[in-house]
């Protein structure tokens, strides 16, 4: 199956557009193959078996975002089960169903020599802190499904965000920084 190719900073790389978990013939609604810019539509499921076999060139693989990832994922299950929340079904099933499918595809990425990148958008929580009070941490806006399966895999959390420097006597310019340094306030570390 041949990607769209672009370059970027002197190296190459391929695009898919991931638009269902996975494929179901009843569904006439997505569109697979390739679209009006050549870059192919693929069921998630469907491109990690192809990654999987080791047949291509590709160093690392993006997932740009895990989160709408995780939307397909719940969308799937929700289509499954023929209900319109995972709360539809007693006993926590489908929030199981949702960390199982999301494990389990995962995990064969996990399991290839690839580097794996994961982006996720990022959200405030309120946190209570020992011994009372309370401060607003910024993490990922993943659902816990997703969160208890993706968080323990990672190597690394990082936060992009914009920063001001000094440049000069009343001259600053924004940069923006990928943040490692684990903090009270940042869900970042290793």
């Amino acid at each position: 199956k041949r990607q769209k190719s672009f370059q970027c900073w002197s190296k190459s790389f391929h695009v898919v557009n991931v638009v269902s978990w996975k494929k179901d013939p009843t569904d006439k609604n997505t569109k697979y193959g390739t679209d009006p810019n050549g870059v192919q539509n693929v069921a998630f499921v469907d491109i990690v078996d192809e990654i999987a076999k080791g047949q291509h060139t590709f160093q690392t693989i993006a997932i740009d975002t895990i989160d709408v990832l995780t939307t397909l994922c719940v969308d799937y299950v929700c289509k499954h089960f023929k209900i319109k929340h995972m709360s539809d079904i007693g006993l926590g099933k489908a929030y199981d169903m949702v960390k199982a499918e999301l494990n389990n595809e995962l995990n064969k990425l996990f399991m290839t020599p690839y580097g794996l990148i994961f982006t996720s958008h990022v959200k405030t929580r309120e946190i209570i802190k020992p011994g009372g009070g309370t401060l607003t941490k910024m993490t990922s806006s993943l659902i816990n499904q997703a969160r208890d399966v993706v968080h323990p895999k990672v190597s690394a959390i990082g936060l992009m965000k914009a920063t001001t420097i000094k440049i000069a006597e009343n001259k600053f310019k924004e940069e923006r920084v990928i943040s490692f340094k684990p903090s009270e306030l940042e869900e970042v570390g290793d």
